[in-house]
């Protein structure tokens, strides 16, 4: 299962106008796979697969994951990168997928 968050040592804080408004910044999220022997009672930090704490305003964070066919996992995770110029030029908070 993906999960997005923070582990100890994370300390950039996001830089979302939002966050600042509030007056409290949090701390920009990592995605993460962790698994579970025991139908979720208890969960396994496997690995990050994603943490770039330059891309976007929040860091990576809401992702699906997938079994593909030939048995290798594939993650997409949203980044939240608000003002992407995409390669046809639209320029309209186009928030690009990461995929990995």
């Amino acid at each position: 299962m993906t999960m997005y968050g923070r582990l100890n040592g994370d300390r950039v804080r996001e830089d979302s106008p939002v966050a600042y408004e509030m007056g409290n910044p949090w701390i920009k999220t990592r995605v993460i796979v962790a698994k579970s022997k025991d139908r979720g009672q208890n969960w396994q930090y496997l690995s990050t697969v994603s943490y770039n704490p330059q891309l976007g305003f929040e860091g990576q964070n809401e992702s699906d994951l997938i079994r593909l066919s030939n048995g290798l996992l594939a993650v997409f995770t949203r980044t939240e990168i608000h003002g992407y110029i995409a390669p046809h030029e639209r320029r309209n908070l186009d928030q690009p997928l990461l995929v990995g």
